[in-house]
């Protein structure tokens, strides 16, 4: 048997488990039998984009709010840029790289496509991540979060209600569209730090925007939220009571993104919170057990 050098192992194994090495994966790239020149085909895109030193490895997938987002700045953006969201001139600038190295410009609609799929196959949940890296000390704090932070009475009610609610939320991310139709409502005086606690509890996912309880577009306001603040109960003086049960019962949602092209299912991953200086902002006793009154001092 011939001697086989470590070269040649490593260029054995690499064929066998579908990596291309520097010089290969060029060599996959579809051309013209006549021209010789690379095909504007899906699978060309693929490959480079999937290859090239400045592509590879720059998409990624947020399971959460359902867009594809940059894993890491390219060399077109400015560094500290701090806006991860792939936008359209991201776009733009892969294509004009690939157009400046390969001498093949592909078309905006087939990059957005191989960008979509490659962005896919690298899916993330930034909560679940969030969650999930963190190790517990052993300190119990749940029960007293609006007790510490809000200066609520220390009793039996407000602990259940505060550990009910966040149970609540940390299943909807794990079980997405589990039925949740209870909605926490802290009352108190101007100032004492309600929507601030909210704000920091929700962090980059949290939303204060929901002002109605009617049409398409509170729907999706929802995506991408995970703790969603009705300020001063704005939205149920706009709303019937039947409007207001049915929106914080729903447990899946039915509509058409923005720049979706199909109506899609979106089952719900946030839970609600109210807040209000007004004492008497219970509409009707029918629909009052959805609701869990919580009095700040």
């Amino acid at each position: 048997m011939e001697d086989v050098t470590n070269e040649e192992v490593f260029e054995m194994i690499d064929s066998r488990t579908g990596v291309l090495n520097a010089n290969d994966w060029k060599s996959q790239l579809r051309r013209s039998a006549t021209t010789q020149a690379l095909k504007k085909t899906t699978t060309n895109a693929e490959i480079i984009l999937c290859n090239d030193e400045s592509l590879k490895g720059l998409v990624q997938y947020d399971a959460f709010e359902k867009v594809t987002k940059l894993k890491r700045l390219p060399y077109w953006r400015s560094k500290g840029d701090t806006n991860y969201y792939w936008a359209d001139i991201d776009t733009t600038h892969v294509i004009s790289h690939i157009d400046k190295l390969y001498n093949v410009q592909f078309s905006r609609d087939l990059i957005d496509t191989v960008i979509e799929k490659e962005a896919y196959q690298n899916r993330f949940h930034p909560i679940k991540s969030m969650i999930e890296s963190k190790s517990w000390d052993g300190i119990k704090r749940i029960e007293t979060l609006f007790i510490d932070y809000l200066g609520a009475e220390d009793n039996h009610y407000n602990r259940e209600v505060t550990k009910k609610w966040m149970m609540g939320a940390v299943a909807r991310i794990y079980q997405p569209g589990i039925k949740y139709d209870s909605m926490i409502i802290l009352y108190g005086g101007q100032g004492v730090g309600k929507s601030t606690a909210v704000s920091k509890l929700g962090g980059h996912w949290y939303n204060q925007s929901i002002k109605t309880f009617k049409g398409d577009e509170v729907y999706k306001k929802l995506q991408g939220s995970w703790i969603c603040e009705i300020e001063e109960l704005s939205a149920f003086q706009k709303s019937t009571i039947e409007d207001i049960k049915g929106f914080i019962s729903a447990i899946v949602d039915i509509y058409r993104a923005s720049y979706g092209k199909r109506t899609e299912r979106h089952p719900r991953q946030c839970v609600f919170v109210g807040t209000t200086n007004n004492y008497e902002f219970l509409k009707d006793q029918t629909g009052n057990r959805r609701f869990f009154p919580y009095y700040d001092r």
